[in-house]
Formats: C-alpha cells, structure tokens, sequence
C-alpha cells in the first residue's frame, strides 16, 4: 500500500500532474489513518485520534505548499527558457547575412 501512494505522488510530480499527485496522498493519509485505528484504536481514545487527524490535517496543507511552490518553479523556469530561446532567435535573425536582394511592395 505504502508503496503505490509514493508511486502515484512520484507519478504525478514527474509528469506534473495533479491528479495522481493528489491521488497518492489521500491514499497515503487513508492508510496512515487505518494503521492507527489497527494499531492504538482502544489505547489513544479521543485525544489520540484528534492528533492523527490533526497530523493528518497539517500532512495535506504541506503536500499542497509543496505542489504550489514546485508548480511555480517549474512555471518561472519554462518561461526563462522561453524568453531566452526568443532571444536567442533575435540573435540568430539579426546576425544573417543580407542577400543583397530588395523586396519592393
């Protein structure tokens, strides 16, 4: 179980998709949360079981901080080798030799 909520997160990190991303989160917090109930469902009581979903809680507002700031990264870095692919055929353009030819409209 553990490892296809990784797989999906890395899934959706690699290929920027939001869907498995997401989808392998709640899988990961689904089974964080079953282990608990398995493991200290009659030990921890109520206070217990508040601070799974609390942990729970603070785990999906990170993973969403991440995938914002990772999508804002990738965003700047697309747009930065586009301006610089602009100006590289600016360069390319301006460097041509002349023809020697005139066009006359």
């Amino acid at each position: 179980m553990l490892g296809l909520a990784f797989w999906l997160m890395m899934v959706g990190m690699r290929e920027e998709r939001a869907f498995p991303f997401s989808a392998g989160v709640l899988y990961f917090l689904a089974w964080s949360v079953m282990r608990y109930a398995d493991l200290f469902g009659e030990f921890g009581g109520m206070l217990g079981a508040s601070c799974m979903f609390f942990t729970c809680g603070l785990a999906i507002a990170g993973f969403a901080l991440y995938w914002h700031r990772r999508k804002a990264q990738k965003r700047s870095e697309r747009e930065a080798a586009e301006r610089d692919e602009a100006a590289d055929d600016e360069t390319v353009m301006d460097s041509a030799p002349e023809t020697g030819f005139k066009r006359h409209d």
